[in-house]
């Protein structure tokens, strides 16, 4: 019997199999979860290691689930740079905050840019405004 560590076990290459089909989205892990091929190396995973197929499973739904009904990621090469001295532009950095509730990746994903573009652009200007705003009122 192979060992879970080993490079083909059959939790290996379900594990494999399942992350790949999430990664195409829901529509393609549900018909990944329907099909033979998920049926036959379903069969193949010895007893001891069936918790931890299912808990391979639950974590990649869990993440499909949560990329659903955002906008596709940035492309930053072809994204033209935001003027952030545009108070348009900040107020639609903080509009995208707001909608994503605090959240950088969904943040990133409705501006259009990469995370750590997103960061960085809130702690230079809204962290940074907000805290100078309150240093002039003191």
């Amino acid at each position: 019997m192979a060992r879970a560590f080993d490079i083909n076990s059959p939790l290996r290459l379900f594990s494999r199999e399942v992350r790949a089909a999430g990664k195409s989205g829901a529509a393609h892990f549900e018909k990944f979860l329907a099909s033979d091929a998920f049926m036959r190396r379903w069969k193949t995973i010895p007893p001891c290691h069936i918790r931890k197929a299912v808990l391979v499973m639950i974590e990649v739904e869990a993440k499909v689930t949560a990329r659903e009904g955002l906008p596709p990621p940035a492309k930053p090469q072809r994204r033209c740079v935001p003027r952030w001295n545009d108070p348009a532009e900040r107020q639609r950095l903080v509009l995208a905050y707001a909608q994503a509730k605090g959240d950088h990746y969904k943040a990133a994903r409705i501006m259009g840019m990469t995370v750590g573009a997103v960061k960085l652009a809130k702690q230079r200007h809204i962290d940074a405004h907000a805290t100078a705003d309150v240093a002039r009122a003191a």
